[in-house]
């Protein structure tokens, strides 16, 4: 029986001040072991609903495609990237974890997480912040900034993923005149805007970068949100966000990913 029924049921006994424990068991409950109203699964099918609220089992070849139907697993082409996932399982692989205090609803993290930092926010290199936030219309627009400081070992290229607990929209984004000036070049996607769209809660940046000159770079980066609630924006925790190795590795000893708020 579905939660809304039971809500239902637990309604009525205010109402008429009955309840009967029959009246909230039905076949859709498993029940206790044992009792008369135990469901029994029944999988006439691989990989389909059991009857009882879980799921038969499927056959180690068949993983879950972005459209949700099981499929031979050499012919599984769907990835993380490339469909936006945030958490979940996709063509066998995972997608990622939800930070703590929120759980994966449909290939995104929901509900406000926990967070807390896993390195020294003070010594980034790698940093996400709000420069000004303006309500217009009944929505929010925000111009943040990414910046990446010098480094011993000058990168090559820089790819990092932004992400919110909300939509979001991309108005902008455009690398600092000294950036543009040193070399360093947005990379477009194939309809030559300088940022990828990875779904309406996530976009990728990528730049190009000259090594020799070790500098830094800065984004600006405006979007635009809800006005109904506080929207929490932060940078992917992932490998090679930058190119080499080397720049990559001495960036990951930092909380880099340390959310920003756009809103109320």
């Amino acid at each position: 029986m579905h939660v809304l029924a039971r809500l239902g049921a637990l309604r009525l006994s205010g109402i008429f001040g009955v309840l009967t424990v029959s009246s909230l068991v039905g076949c859709g409950d498993r029940g206790s072991p044992g009792s008369a109203h135990e469901c029994a699964p029944s999988c006439q099918a691989s990989c389909g609903p059991d009857g009882c609220g879980g799921t038969c089992p499927c056959p180690d070849d068949r993983v879950r495609n972005g459209e949700g139907t099981w499929v031979p697993r050499d012919q599984c082409r769907d990835t993380c990237v490339a469909l936006g996932w945030a958490c979940g399982s996709l063509c066998g692989e995972s997608c990622g974890e939800c930070p703590t205090g929120q759980r994966c609803v449909e290939a995104f993290c929901e509900g406000k997480a926990a967070w807390f930092a896993t390195g020294s926010t003070e010594a980034c290199r790698l940093r996400l912040s709000v420069v000004r936030t303006s309500e217009i219309g009944g929505r929010y627009f925000a111009e943040l900034e990414v910046v990446l400081d010098p480094g011993e070992v000058g990168p090559s290229l820089l790819d990092l993923h932004l992400r919110a607990d909300a939509p979001i929209e991309v108005l902008e984004a455009s690398l600092a005149a000294l950036s543009r000036a040193r070399g360093a070049k947005l990379v477009p996607d194939p309809d030559g805007n300088p940022w990828y769209k990875l779904s309406s809660r996530a976009v990728r940046i990528v730049s190009r970068l000259d090594p020799a000159a070790r500098d830094g770079l800065a984004i600006k980066l405006v979007l635009g949100t809800s006005a109904s609630e506080t929207t929490r924006i932060w940078i992917e925790r992932k490998a090679h966000i930058l190119a080499p190795f080397e720049a990559d590795a001495a960036l990951q000893s930092c909380a880099y990913e340390a959310p920003v708020a756009v809103g109320l």
